[in-house]
């Protein structure tokens, strides 16, 4: 009798762990695709896509709930280092209303740093007073002999207490253009290792910017892919219209087997009276970024030497400015850092995060343009998000949000907003085969505000708008923003393959061709279309 009460009760208790098991996973469902589905995935999405994506001309991929469970551990309930806003110390400052620098007398002495014309290197001269300081800083101002910024060190009985980064905009040289009416100028920012689904779960306050643009205002091309896996070649196909999958790709610490080819776009740009304006968070002086990818990078050079060389590359890559960018040297070296990669928790100076800088440059840069009317192309290229954890990106949500609200205030500018590829370090994209394809499906936003799209036209904005559930890629992006400018953009033959209009996305692209039973590539990029 014991052993029959015995088997009974051991019987009802697998049953009541099973159910409890069954409860689990059914609450555990209910969590993920009720709260937070947000997180993981942009809600509207699915129900935007064309209805017969469901029957088979592209397939939807859903995050298996082992990666859903890594999510959360890895991303959702952990939190990175930050700036502190509250040690921001200000003793210099901007007015743009008179276009004058003042500054306080609270430091004993100061030391005012600007890029030596010579060398590329930061040159400080003292000042005795506040009074020498500004009147320093408004000459500056007033000449143009400053690469858009001054570091300003604050003395106090001999002892340095902070240094500011002053930004200073840039003096406007005025050019002819090709027509009376002021183009239309281009601005992208480009977010380097961050996938279409990281930033989704990671920058909620830039998610609800986005969605609160008009939705005439924002096209989302949802099914974008990149043409590989780093930087060097998304960028290449970018500016250069360049894609080749015959080549094997180069050693990560090898020079490419040619430079990065600017010139491309940026030289029709500048052909038709436009501006350039290139910014990194990387210091030309090491081993990462455009001294590397313009194949300018030779450390056994003296130091003036390396620079001339750096600036000769620049030239014959019709790069106007790079501004800013050079005062990541001396913000990395205040980290302890020669590179923002890897060992460095957050960029931050003076308890604001870099990437504010660059996109408060870009205010004043847009500024100046925009007040001599002169049409520019700028490129900024954060890498904040190249973390091997995964978390650092979340520091973006703090000044993102402003930027992409005020995109839409450029009444003369199309502005994109857009990623190469997923992070390629870290468990999520390593242990999981929903990590591995993020990496090859990143983002691109345009913001288009109310005069470009009527610039533009009916035509052009419904040719976007149709693609935005389109398979498409870098190639294509370069062929829209060629286009802009040349009359007549050439689509090489080696590139037909791919489907690629002359005029880019301001022409329907061809549907997704249908391959049954395929759910996507883990390790290399897929990019399908149909001939029609």
């Amino acid at each position: 009798m014991h052993l029959k009460l015995r088997l009974v009760l051991i019987a009802f208790a697998g049953i009541a762990i099973f159910l409890l098991y069954i409860t689990e996973s059914f609450l555990a469902s209910l969590i993920h695709t009720k709260t937070a589905l947000p997180a993981h995935v942009w809600l509207p999405e699915q129900s935007e896509w064309h209805s017969g994506m469901e029957n088979g001309k592209c397939i939807p991929h859903n995050v298996s709930a082992d990666a859903l469970r890594l999510i959360d551990d890895l991303f959702l309930f952990q939190e990175p280092e930050r700036c502190q806003p509250e040690l921001f110390k200000e003793v210099c400052r901007l007015s743009p209303r008179i276009h004058a620098i003042t500054c306080d007398n609270m430091c004993k002495s100061y030391k005012i740093g600007l890029i030596r014309e010579q060398n590329g290197t930061t040159h400080w001269r003292r000042f005795i007073n506040s009074q020498r300081a500004e009147a320093f800083l408004n000459r500056l101002l007033a000449n143009g002999n400053h690469r858009g910024f001054a570091f300003v060190d604050c003395f106090v009985r001999q002892e340095q207490t902070f240094t500011q980064l002053l930004l200073l905009p840039p003096v406007v040289e005025e050019k002819r253009v090709a027509s009376d009416e002021v183009p239309l100028s281009i601005n992208i920012v480009f977010l380097d290792s961050l996938s279409r689904a990281h930033f989704k779960r990671m920058l909620p306050e830039s998610v609800k910017a986005l969605q609160s643009l008009e939705k005439s205002s924002l096209v989302d091309f949802r099914l974008v892919q990149s043409v590989k896996h780093r930087t060097y070649e998304n960028v290449q196909a970018l500016f250069a219209g360049k894609l080749d999958f015959t080549l094997n790709p180069f050693g990560v610490y090898d020079l490419p087997p040619e430079p990065l080819h600017l010139e491309v776009l940026f030289g029709a740009y500048r052909r038709r009276g436009y501006h350039t304006l290139w910014l990194e968070d990387l210091c030309w002086q090491w081993e990462w970024g455009l001294v590397k990818d313009l194949l300018a990078l030779d450390a056994e050079l003296p130091m003036a030497d390396r620079w001339r060389r750096f600036q000769a590359a620049l030239e014959r890559a019709e790069v106007e400015r790079v501004d800013l960018s050079l005062a990541s040297c001396h913000v990395l070296k205040s980290l302890n850092a020669k590179d923002p990669f890897g060992k460095v928790p957050v960029v931050c100076f003076n308890g604001k995060l870099g990437d504010e800088y660059f996109l408060d440059y870009l205010h004043l840069y847009h500024g100046a343009m925009a007040a001599k009317r002169q049409p520019y192309i700028s490129f900024f290229m954060s890498n904040t998000a190249h973390d091997p954890s995964g978390l650092r990106a979340k520091n973006l949500d703090s000044v993102l949000p402003k930027f992409i609200r005020s995109a839409d205030r450029l009444s003369n500018t199309l502005t994109i907003l857009l990623s190469d590829h997923g992070n390629s370090y870290g468990p999520y994209p390593e242990d999981t085969v929903d990590g591995k394809l993020e990496l090859y499906h990143p983002f691109v936003f345009v913001v288009i505000p109310d005069q470009v799209r009527a610039r533009l036209g009916p035509a052009k904005m419904d040719a976007l708008r149709g693609n935005q559930d389109r398979l498409v890629s870098f190639l294509d992006l370069h062929y829209t923003l060629l286009s802009l400018v040349d009359p007549k953009p050439v689509v090489p033959p080696e590139h037909r393959q791919f489907r690629v209009n002359e005029r880019g996305l301001w022409q329907p692209v061809p549907e997704p061709l249908h391959l049954p039973g395929l759910r996507g590539a883990t390790h290399q990029p897929l990019v399908l279309r149909s001939a029609r």
